[in-house]
């Protein structure tokens, strides 16, 4: 576990812990440690600890145990665990826009030439894997043309690219930024296909709702004030995400100002419905998924800030 920020709910009596369970520091989920660090948590009375997991995967299956309250993940892992008949649920959102790139060896000019070549993901039935297979059909020679190798976390996939292991993986800030300043290229951004995708939710379960609705709304009212944050105190916001993601601050800056610059932050916390819908339509035809549920029954905005 991480930081921790004390407090209670005078008025209700209600438990104000959270733990959120979290994945290796990213820029898309900035704002847990900026509100961390810039006592928002504290200033609305949460007691918030951190539960370090391995990927996205991990990070859902931690609130299902118990192990957690809340996490920031991937809208996919979410959408399955509902549909297998978990009581988990979106409640809001970091980022409301696709981030993520395709990045190709130098060999790879075009979508076309990753027929053939081998492709790096998390995991298959991932995010990355679905998106990556969606953007092959859609754009280049079709999935079924490509391999898609599990490697692991972004660090991992980055790193298999870089070491001609695969021909080409998806990548998100600040791993972006770093793979083109190692002469990678950014073949293709997704955001090109995917309409008002949420790529990091905020997720957690009926059983928290019911037992800590103050707490979750404490919450989310204080990761909205840390992505104003990011744009009103940049030099600030930059120098943290250099330090969470032991990353160069040249490179969190172009990173974080291309975020801003692509209006991707969720400055309400909210999810567009038809984005979360679009993200099932994608798992059911490139995911082998069937039986989806709506995105109207995963999504609950009654958390959110007025």
């Amino acid at each position: 576990m991480l930081f921790a920020c004390s407090g209670s709910s005078e008025g209700t009596g209600e438990d104000m812990t959270l733990r959120v369970a979290v994945t290796a520091p990213g820029l898309p989920f900035l704002q847990l440690y900026i509100a961390d660090e810039q006592g928002f948590f504290e200033d609305e009375g949460l007691d918030v600890s951190f539960v370090n997991v391995d990927g996205s995967a991990a990070s859902t299956a931690a609130i299902q145990s118990g192990s957690a309250d809340i996490t920031v993940t991937l809208p996919e892992g979410e959408i399955v665990a509902r549909s297998a008949g978990t009581n988990t649920k979106i409640i809001g959102a970091t980022v409301k826009k696709n981030l993520y790139k395709m990045f190709v060896s130098p060999s790879v000019s075009s979508l076309d030439d990753l027929a053939g070549q081998k492709i790096a993901m998390l995991t298959e039935g991932n995010g990355t894997d679905i998106q990556a297979r969606r953007l092959l059909d859609l754009e280049g020679a079709g999935a079924a043309n490509s391999t898609f190798v599990a490697t692991g976390a972004l660090p991992n996939r980055l790193a298999a690219l870089k070491q001609g292991e695969v021909a080409g993986t998806l990548l998100f800030p600040p791993f972006d930024v770093i793979a083109e300043s190692e002469g990678l290229t950014p073949l293709f951004s997704l955001s090109e296909v995917s309409v008002d995708y949420p790529n990091e939710v905020v997720s957690t379960t009926e059983k928290v709702m019911e037992e800590k609705p103050e707490a979750l709304r404490a919450f989310m009212a204080a990761l909205v004030r840390a992505t104003a944050f990011i744009e009103e105190e940049f030099d600030e916001a930059v120098r943290i995400g250099a330090e969470v993601t032991s990353t160069d601050a040249d490179i969190v800056r172009a990173s974080l100002q291309n975020m801003l610059d692509e209006d991707a932050f969720a400055e309400d916390g909210a999810v567009a419905v038809e984005g979360l819908q679009g993200v099932i339509a994608s798992m059911e035809d490139y995911g082998n998924f069937t039986d989806l549920p709506p995105a109207t029954d995963l999504y609950d905005d009654s958390f959110l800030p007025n």
